[in-house]
């Protein structure tokens, strides 16, 4: 199995320079109305995946940020949500908004769900009923609201 697909640096260039355009001119561009991209452009592609019989389409989208120096990546699907900008577009901005710190056009690192502006390394553990738990320590990686707290 290889590791790697031998992908021409021209169309890599392509792709590159063309998905932040989903993002601003396309089809992406609806859920992102409003995001500071000039300050955090997030390239993306939306889509649905049909299904036979009468359900609706699986929505997707998929999307990594910031476009210019890529440090995450987001694909998300819903079974029966529709087109990708519809459904899973907007709570794919959501994520980026909390991993970034952004509220409206503001962007402000101290917000983000990544205290320090980074994942931890360590994965949370899953109690049997399937409730995530944080890793332990003084920094847990996440800011997390407690339960019932608004937000």
């Amino acid at each position: 199995m290889k590791s790697k697909v031998a992908v021409p640096k021209a169309t890599i260039r392509f792709l590159q320079d063309s998905l932040p355009g989903v993002t601003t001119d396309g089809s992406g561009e609806t859920p992102f109305e409003g995001f500071p991209l000039d300050q955090i452009p997030v390239a993306s592609k939306t889509g649905s995946a049909q299904v036979t019989g009468n359900k609706v389409s699986t929505s997707w989208f998929a999307s990594y940020a910031p476009a210019d120096k890529p440090r995450y990546a987001i694909v998300m699907m819903v079974t029966q949500g529709g087109t990708g900008s519809k459904t899973s577009g907007p709570s794919v901005r959501a994520i980026y908004e909390s991993i970034f710190g952004i509220t409206g056009q503001d962007v402000n690192p101290s917000d983000s769900v990544f205290v320090g502006g980074a994942p931890r390394k360590e994965l949370p553990t899953v109690r049997p009923d399937g409730t995530p738990v944080a890793p332990l320590g003084k920094d847990s990686g996440m800011q997390v609201a407690k339960a019932g707290a608004a937000g």
